[in-house]
């Protein structure tokens, strides 16, 4: 499994989260969240 580009795993709060980022991604409203497995794969 790949994260795509213009997207980034990060750990806020405790949480995996991915998040977007750059002007191409201005619209993804939806929240993606991973267990610690998830987040290793």
């Amino acid at each position: 499994m790949k994260i795509k580009p213009g997207f980034e795993l990060r750990k806020i709060c405790g949480e995996n989260i991915v998040i977007s980022h750059g002007m191409e991604n201005i619209f993804f409203t939806k929240i993606i969240t991973f267990n610690e497995s998830a987040a290793i794969i």
